[in-house]
Parts: structure tokens; C-alpha cells; sequence
């Protein structure tokens, strides 16, 4: 499953979204954090946020934290009304 999922990611790494992304990691995501990290240096409109004390599901290791970085984040990218 590791390789399937890394191949996905490649895709990634050659193509950037035309939208603002945002990765939410947690700082213990030893598999994929690094790869992310790297994705997010060559892309623009990219953003990564590294919640502390969290390891790969981080919306459920730190649900405050998470929920609260993804508003900010669709805040910070939607139009005033």
C-alpha cells in the first residue's frame, strides 16, 4: 500500500494545483512528512502546517488544532461578503 500511495504522491510533485492547498501533518508522520515537506518548497500555492505531538492522523491525535488550522486556512483563501 506504501508504494501505491507514493506513487500517487509523485503525481503530486509534478503537477501543482491551480487552487491553494494546504497539508496538515503531524510532526510524528515520519512516512510521508518528508516527501510533503519537499512538495511544498517547489510549489506555490502550496502550504504546510506541522501540528506538534502528532503522529499521521493528526485531524484525530489533535482535532482542535486541526479544525482550527483548516478554518484559518479556508478563511485566509475565500472572498469577503
Amino acid at each position: 500500500m506504501t508504494s501505491e500511495i507514493k506513487e500517487n504522491l509523485q503525481e503530486f510533485l509534478i503537477k501543482e494545483a491551480s487552487a491553494p492547498v494546504l497539508y496538515i501533518m503531524g510532526d510524528g508522520d515520519h512516512m510521508f512528512l518528508p516527501m510533503v515537506t519537499n512538495l511544498v518548497k517547489k510549489h506555490i500555492n502550496s502550504k504546510l502546517e506541522i501540528i506538534s505531538n502528532s503522529g499521521h492522523v493528526c485531524n484525530l491525535d489533535q482535532p482542535e488544532i486541526f479544525n482550527e488550522r483548516s478554518i484559518q486556512f479556508i478563511k485566509s483563501i475565500s472572498p469577503s461578503v
